[in-house]
Formats: structure tokens, C-alpha cells, sequence
């Protein structure tokens, strides 16, 4: 079974997390916006992972998700092209209706679902590695 709205958000996660050197040329304050905005990110991913895990349907993530996709343009705007931080918005943006995915692991034995989620769970690491990653840099201080 695939998870298309899964593969989108690993893939926008590892999209940034790659472009980690150009992210840490902006000023300390700037940094530590963009960082907190990532751990966000991967704060959201992980609690929806847990909930699904869980088999808890992820309550208002689908807003959270929506209203952080919006945010991406203007957080990375002057930090990476134009081009890249409007194409890894789409992708975040597209896949907004997350909870759509306890549709598709509700049927699931408890003991499969964590299996199916394993690339969702890495997607939060990813984007929670880039925060700590922006935090503590020490370039330009």
C-alpha cells in the first residue's frame, strides 16, 4: 500500500534538509525563525504519526498542516530560489488533508500500522534534524 500524501512530505523534508548549507546563511534571528518554523513541522508530522499509530483520528492537523504549507513561501523567501520554495510549498500544500490518512491505515491491524508509517515518522525527523541543525549553526554570528 502506498501513501502518496506520505511520500510528498518525506520528499519535502528531504528536499530541505539537503539545502541545509544555503538555509544557514541567513542572519541568527532569521535562522532561528526558519528553525522553529521546521520543528513545527515536525512537531505536527509526529503527532499526527503518534494519533495514527494509535488509531486516533489526527483532529484539526489538516488546518495545522494547511496553515504551515502557507507560511513556507514567506519563511524561506530570500534563503533558497524562488523556484525551490514554491515547488516544496505545492507539495506541502497538496497533501494538507493529512488526516485523510486514517482512512487509509483504519483498517489495518494496530500491529501493521507502524510499518506503513515508518517514512512519515522520518519525514518528522527530517524536518525536526533541519531545526536543531539551523539552531545551532554557527555561521555569520
Amino acid at each position: 500500500m502506498t501513501f502518496e500524501i506520505i511520500k510528498a512530505i518525506f520528499d519535502v523534508a528531504k528536499n530541505l534538509l539537503g539545502m541545509k548549507t544555503e538555509l544557514e546563511k541567513a542572519n541568527r534571528e532569521k535562522r532561528d525563525r526558519v528553525s522553529a518554523y521546521f520543528a513545527d513541522i515536525g512537531k505536527l508530522i509526529e503527532e499526527v504519526s503518534a494519533s495514527l499509530k494509535l488509531k486516533q483520528y489526527p483532529h484539526g492537523s489538516c488546518a495545522q498542516l494547511e496553515d504551515l504549507a502557507n507560511l513556507m513561501p514567506k519563511t524561506l523567501k530570500g534563503l533558497l530560489p524562488e523556484e525551490t520554495i514554491l515547488e516544496n510549498y505545492q507539495k506541502l500544500y497538496e497533501v494538507r488533508k493529512i488526516e485523510i490518512l486514517f482512512g487509509q491505515i483504519s483498517h489495518l491491524k494496530e500491529s501493521e500500522i507502524p510499518g506503513k508509517l515508518t517514512q512519515l515518522d522520518e519525514a518528522a525527523g527530517k524536518f525536526k534534524a533541519l531545526a536543531t541543525h539551523l539552531k545551532v549553526s554557527s555561521k555569520d554570528e
